[in-house]
């Protein structure tokens, strides 16, 4: 079977959609700390800077990575 991989942008409500399981989290963590823009800066100058990622790399990255990422975006305490 083939299939195409097409890149596309992507702006924080099409994450919020499109991610899955405990990325989802991370992201509501996010916009209830009014952090979006704070994200998608990050996302695009450090983590992904150098590659273009496809939707399960960004994926695992915001469900994995969430304690990192909370602190690179400035939310320095999740109870």
């Amino acid at each position: 079977m083939f299939s195409i991989v097409v890149k596309s942008s992507l702006s924080f409500d099409d994450l919020m959609n499109k991610c899955w399981d405990g990325a989802i989290d991370t992201l509501k963590t996010i916009k209830e700390c009014g952090r979006e823009e704070e994200l998608m800066s990050f996302l695009v100058t450090s983590v992904f800077a150098n590659n273009i990622p496809d939707m399960v790399e960004v994926n695992d990255y915001l469900w994995l990575e969430s304690d990192w990422i909370f602190k690179m975006v400035g939310i320095l305490d999740i109870d």
